[in-house]
């Protein structure tokens, strides 16, 4: 189960960089017209949902509808790290898992 959190948080980690990267772009480009939370959050379910896509492409898997829930509640934990800080997702990442070792 622990190697599962892991592998959730590097690619939460992950998209979260590349979301922070293209916001940051994309608030040069708009010269910050667009509200930057509404930005970061619609780009981490886009880049989440995409990344689905591209998972599914490589590896011939077939597309189930819990998949893209999935890639959504991915989208939102991308948005939150990346309008809060990693940080701050590492530590509610943390005290879950403490909560799911005590059940």
């Amino acid at each position: 189960m622990e190697q599962y959190a892991v592998q959730l948080v590097m690619v939460v980690f992950g998209l979260m960089l590349f979301v922070n990267l293209v916001a940051e772009v994309l608030k040069q480009v708009t010269w910050n017209k667009i509200p930057t939370n509404l930005m970061v959050f619609i780009l981490s379910i886009v880049v989440s949902i995409v990344a689905l896509l591209i998972y599914v492409q490589i590896y011939h898997v077939v597309i189930v509808w819990y998949m893209f829930v999935f890639a959504v509640a991915i989208g939102f934990c991308v948005a939150y790290a990346a309008m809060f800080g990693f940080d701050k997702f590492k530590q509610i990442a943390t005290q879950w898992q403490d909560i799911s070792k005590i059940k």
